[in-house]
């Protein structure tokens, strides 16, 4: 018997007796013997470890459990997935849970963290299930008892949050960045009130306003996620003969496309001619008509209108080479917590012109760092485009103050201090 089929043995074991005590070093010696590997557990078949070719940290004292909901490259998941970095970097073993796999996987894998692979977690969103089943031990209460303490990311949790409020002795921190589209549907499931070892984190003051506006008064605290800074001055230009605008973000209502092409629509002639229009992205989902409307009308206003360009996916690479022919990025979100492209662009000295109901915007001063404008007022977003157009000698100074928000409030260094203090406080 190798030693690897030896280790899965044993692991299945602790599963079985419920045996917290023994299973984290056991489920360090699956880690440790399976190098580069994806294995599926026999006797339990809803868990998929896979191994990375070189875990960090096997012999670390601090063991870190990170529950993502999906490993796609969208928001949460990837802050959540630097923030596995970060902890990495900090001397601590982390290991992954998620119950969607998805592109991140592979980075996850490449940094040295073992990923697992929970079919049992899709429980989790039918609160009945769960709950009738909170005497019977789900895989992932075996990780969560056996690792010193626990991130769940996203409100999409709150079920199990419920299952684990009031019995786990694992301190956890619940880091929430949802906004009103969220909470229309999962605050009503949302646990009333949270008790200690768990904690509650928001990305951000407009994720914890969107708390209290749902009556959700927990006793959160803010950590906003940080950026690696990967600043070019080189790259930082605004010279550029017309003004270029981007919109980046999965296409849909909330995301405010049809916002922008309105607000292109009533820009005078000669504005017009003055800019540049790209949007990036595509639907999530073939039944959201808002997404498949709105894609419709990209796609015309793409072969009707030479200064409008619509693209509908780029890797993080082609997005980062599209920035560098960029002057302003433009969110024109309905509900945008804390999207990470408007950090991005502040990271890099370009403009950010968002609503009021974007996350960045608590961040910004109109006109002084960037540009903010009342949430779906088309017309005030057409006066703004006008204005960045006319003052384009203007842009690179509110770059470089648009900067100094990315580094005063999400440079990764900071990020990185913020939540280790915070997980040293909870041990």
């Amino acid at each position: 018997m190798s030693s690897e089929v030896k280790n899965l043995f044993e692991l299945e074991v602790c599963l079985k007796k419920d045996n917290a005590k023994s299973f984290l070093s056991t489920f360090k010696k699956v880690i440790a013997s399976g190098r580069e590997s994806k294995c599926t557990l026999t006797r339990n078949p809803g868990l998929t470890i896979y191994t990375p070719n070189n875990p960090q940290n096997l012999s670390a004292k601090k063991n870190v459990l990170l529950l993502i909901h999906e490993l796609s490259r969208t928001g949460a998941p990837v802050v959540a997935v630097d923030a596995a970095k970060a902890l990495i970097k900090n001397g601590y073993f982390v290991t992954v849970i998620t119950m969607r796999r998805g592109p991140l996987l592979k980075e996850l894998l490449e940094s040295g963290i073992p990923v697992v692979f929970d079919r049992e977690l899709e429980l989790t969103y039918d609160s009945r299930i769960i709950m009738e089943a909170k005497n019977t031990p789900m895989y992932v209460d075996h990780f969560i008892k056996s690792f010193d303490q626990a991130i769940i990311v996203t409100a999409v949790y709150c079920n199990l949050i419920h299952r684990l409020n009031g019995s786990t002795k694992t301190p956890i921190i619940w880091w929430l960045h949802e906004g009103t589209a969220t909470y229309d549907n999962l605050a009503p499931l949302m646990p009333t009130t949270i008790i200690p070892p768990i904690r509650v984190y928001t990305g951000g003051k407009y994720a914890l306003d969107q708390l209290r506006n749902y009556n959700l008064f927990y006793p959160a605290k803010i950590l906003n996620y940080g950026l690696i800074d990967t600043f070019d001055p080189e790259n930082s230009s605004t010279s550029h003969d017309k003004v270029n605008f981007i919109l980046p973000g999965s296409i849909g209502k909330r995301k405010g496309q049809k916002i922008l092409l309105d607000a292109i629509e009533i820009l005078p002639p000669k504005y017009q001619k003055a800019a540049n229009f790209t949007f990036i992205g595509d639907i999530v989902s073939e039944a959201d008509i808002d997404g498949k409307n709105t894609k419709n009308a990209l796609l015309s206003a793409s072969r009707n209108h030479a200064n409008i360009d619509y693209i509908t996916s780029v890797t993080r690479e082609g997005l980062f080479d599209i920035y560098k022919k960029t002057d302003v990025l433009v969110l024109p979100s309905l509900d945008d917590p804390m999207p990470v492209v408007a950090t991005e662009a502040l990271m890099l000295e370009k403009i950010v012109l968002c609503s009021d109901t974007t996350g960045t915007s608590y961040y910004l001063k109109d006109g002084e760092n960037g540009f903010i404008f009342g949430s779906g007022n088309v017309p005030k977003l057409a006066e703004k485009i006008q204005y960045i157009i006319d003052h384009k000698d203007d842009l690179a100074k509110i770059g470089q103050n648009g900067r100094q928000v990315y580094l005063q409030n999400f440079e990764m260094g900071i990020f990185e201090n913020n939540l280790l203090n915070i997980i040293k406080e909870a041990a």
